[in-house]
């Protein structure tokens, strides 16, 4: 009985997860991200030379980075010591809060919420991790929860 109470202790409390979005707002990220990744980047990535070259490949690059984060996301469980992050392809990403260098939420009227969490990593200064086509309403719990996790020696400025 006492071994059965201590593993229960051991194991992480689930303080949010997340593992449905509304399709509406998945699609309409879906749609936005492609469109101006087949009108205007990759064109000039294609048809320029230079620095204009260079601007498409890089906005080439983006799109596709945040395509990836909207198609790929399974689902995001944040506990008491970490954030992970399941995606389809490429398994979990686990986010330690000690590594968040900060949390914020990019919501804009009519248009999916997105969660963006800035990491420092071992071999990078910084990594930014993306969850898209999210409601304003589960844009804001993510983000309340992750603040909740942050070291208050992050937060106090």
């Amino acid at each position: 009985m006492s071994e059965t109470l201590g593993k229960e202790n051991k194991e992480p409390k689930l303080l949010y997860r997340l593992d449905r979005r509304n399709p509406l707002m998945v699609m309409i990220d879906f749609i936005s991200y492609s469109f101006f990744l087949l009108v205007p980047a990759l064109p000039t990535a294609i048809y320029y030379d230079g620095w204009m070259r260079i601007l498409g490949i890089l906005g080439s690059t983006l799109l596709i980075w945040l395509l990836y984060s909207v198609i790929f996301f399974n689902y995001v469980e944040i506990y008491r010591d970490k954030i992970v992050i399941d995606r389809f392809i490429f398994g979990n990403q686990i986010i330690k809060p000690e590594n968040i260098i900060h949390c914020d939420t990019l919501e804009r009227a009519f248009l999916p919420a997105h969660v963006e969490i800035a990491q420092r990593t071992q071999h990078r200064i910084a990594k930014m991790t993306i969850i898209a086509g999210l409601t304003h309403k589960q844009a804001d719990e993510i983000k309340t929860q992750i603040d909740f996790i942050i070291p208050l020696e992050k937060t106090d400025k």
